[in-house]
């Protein structure tokens, strides 16, 4: 599970799509360095790219671009929970938004606590993604890192004293302790306010 969670996140960080073909995406060429997990996630149907021209084929990953909360979740529903997304009745309204399902499972399983859905498009923060992520593991069981495992962790995180709400600071080290989520420079710096990509 934590392999999966670390292929997932990894995939998620550098978003994408996927196809059957050598390069299922247009925009992820093989010498891309998140090239293998990309298409194995395509692979697996956790992620299907962030568009598909029918007429030519071509399929886009966007590996660059800024990841929603309601795409971070879809990936990680689509790997966890994939048949109860599938059996999910959520969105089957007219208005509903095309993550519905996404969220009825994440509410279920309280993977988005304290997260806000009013509108689930915006750019989803390294905090959130932690969180999420930490949340998943409790919900699938999954041993915890110990104190001093946390404690290790945390002296790794340049900017872990400005973690300033607890249930950050509780997620970040988790993650970071099981290697599922690493610094984003040299330093160590955790950068939780900064958007997934």
């Amino acid at each position: 599970l934590i392999v999966l969670i670390a292929m997932m996140t990894l995939t998620a960080l550098y978003a994408g799509v996927f196809a059957s073909s050598p390069t299922a995406f247009k925009d992820v060429p093989a010498s891309y360095w998140g090239y293998k997990n990309i298409q194995r996630a395509y692979t697996d149907g956790v992620v299907s790219g962030s568009s598909y021209n029918e007429a030519t084929g071509e399929r886009y990953y966007s590996p660059e671009a800024k990841l929603t909360m309601a795409q971070f979740t879809t990936i990680l529903t689509r790997a966890f929970y994939a048949d109860e997304l599938a059996a999910s009745t959520a969105g089957n309204e007219l208005d509903a938004k095309w993550y519905a399902a996404t969220q009825d499972v994440c509410e279920k399983h309280n993977l988005t606590k304290g997260c806000s859905w009013t509108d689930a498009e915006y750019s989803s923060s390294r905090y959130q993604m932690a969180r999420i992520m930490y949340n998943l593991l409790v919900d699938k069981g999954v041993t915890l890192p110990t104190e001093a495992e946390l404690t290790a962790a945390q002296s790794k995180i340049a900017d872990f004293d400005k973690i300033y709400f607890a249930q950050d600071k509780k997620a970040v080290s988790a993650v970071v302790a099981l290697g599922l989520i690493t610094g984003k420079d040299d330093a160590g710096n955790f950068k939780g306010n900064d958007d997934v990509t």
